[in-house]
């Protein structure tokens, strides 16, 4: 997963604004949207169209049928989806795919989230226009901060931080109080690798909103990126404890844990499938940390118990479900690479190939795979930072060995 899906999986949260492990909010997805989790109240000064059972006009039949394979967004705050009379509220700032329509309605499948309903079709913008369509927004409701928002958003998901930058800059100045505000911008440091400036932005978010689990979850990042793992955990910690059901925070804590070769990694990655269940592709991840974390601790029983569960409980055709058939003993390193069918995937496969030779104490094998991650990885995938981490490591040891 990449660092930019876990914030277009989590664009952001709408509390009133990507499937690898990416790290747009925490830490798997082909597709970038942004960066982290924003939490985003709903912003009174915006007309939103309440959605009736009807729905609006019906479209043209060539719109409707052009919007079938489309990435989408919201338009506006307190976005909803629908599921017969249902109301959902995602919470979050998503990306989406249209996968069917039937007039004015779209069905929408979340990139990251593992969330489906139906939406009326003037209520999302494809990701390809978004840009110009705030930009109108910005221009209609000039002191409005939602524009500038949801635009640097899309300026993440394009890698143009600078710009991105300008656009947050622009909204903190208008809303100085905003703690969602905060949050993007830190977001936006954080994909410029200025993880000291992420983490002071991410504390005044927190500073504005103490509540917001979301801002710790992204500063625990930034701690991450900084390999200081203590306060990373620490973090988490508040993260999970401000929001006990956040899968993504234990995972978080769960992998830092196992980074920083400290005790309860396993039962973190536990905590996390009993509080997220098993809907998606994230358990599968969190089983991938728990297994290794359980081997790391010497106990093989639990290692084993937890592939187990994930083959008789998650989908087996999502990704990366291949790396724990591998992990299991099904699927040989060979098949398992063939099964990575692009450089996200890949990346996660050596990664954490490695990371299994590593603990059965096969060093010189785990390197080649954390070196191939260094020269051909994403470096916006969860799986590079932890790669790297590993092979820091292991040069470290040699070095020091040869100290006099």
């Amino acid at each position: 997963m990449t660092r930019f899906e876990s914030a277009a999986g989590r664009v952001a949260e709408q509390s009133s604004a990507g499937q690898v492990h990416r790290r747009r909010a925490v830490g798997g997805g082909r597709s970038v949207a942004v960066q982290s989790p924003i939490p985003v109240p709903v912003l009174a000064p915006v007309v939103l169209f309440i959605l009736a059972l009807a729905g609006p006009p019906a479209l043209p039949a060539q719109a409707e049928n052009g919007w079938i394979g489309t990435r989408v967004v919201q338009k506006y705050p307190g976005f909803q989806l629908r599921i017969e009379n249902q109301a959902i509220d995602p919470k979050l700032i998503l990306t989406y795919v249209v996968e069917q329509a039937n007039g004015p309605w779209l069905w929408l499948k979340s990139e990251s989230e593992g969330i489906s309903g139906w939406a009326a079709a003037d209520q999302v913008v494809p990701v390809e226009d978004a840009i110009a369509f705030f930009t109108d927004y910005i221009r209609a409701n000039p002191g409005d901060d939602w524009g500038y928002l949801m635009r640097s958003i899309i300026w993440l998901e394009k890698k143009e931080i600078d710009i991105a930058l300008g656009d947050l800059n622009e909204a903190i100045r208008l809303d100085p109080t905003g703690a969602y505000l905060w949050h993007g911008r830190g977001n936006a440091w954080q994909a410029k690798k200025e993880y000291d400036r992420a983490a002071a932005d991410y504390g005044e978010a927190i500073r504005l909103d103490p509540k917001n689990s979301l801002a710790y979850m992204s500063r625990g990042l930034s701690w991450w990126d900084k390999k200081e793992y203590d306060r990373a955990a620490a973090d988490y910690g508040d993260a999970i404890r401000l929001d006990p059901k956040n899968a993504h925070a234990y995972y978080g804590q769960a992998m830092t844990l196992l980074l920083a070769r400290r005790k309860g990694a396993a039962d973190s990655a536990r905590a996390g499938l009993e509080a997220g269940g098993w809907r998606g592709y994230w358990p599968i991840y969190t089983v991938i940390v728990g297994h290794l974390a359980a081997l790391q601790a010497g106990d093989g029983d639990r290692a084993k118990a937890l592939l187990d569960s994930t083959a008789a409980r998650c989908d087996r055709e999502t990704w990366p479900y291949p790396i724990v058939r591998h992990l299991r003993g099904e699927l040989d390193e060979p098949g398992l690479l063939a099964a990575a069918t692009d450089d996200d995937k890949r990346t996660e496969a050596h990664n954490y190939v490695g990371i299994a030779m590593l603990l059965k104490g096969r060093k010189e094998a785990a390197r080649k795979h954390f070196e191939w991650v260094k020269k051909h990885g994403v470096s916006s995938n969860y799986s590079y930072t932890i790669a790297m981490a590993e092979l820091e490591r292991l040069e470290e040891k040699p070095r020091a060995a040869g100290r006099p």
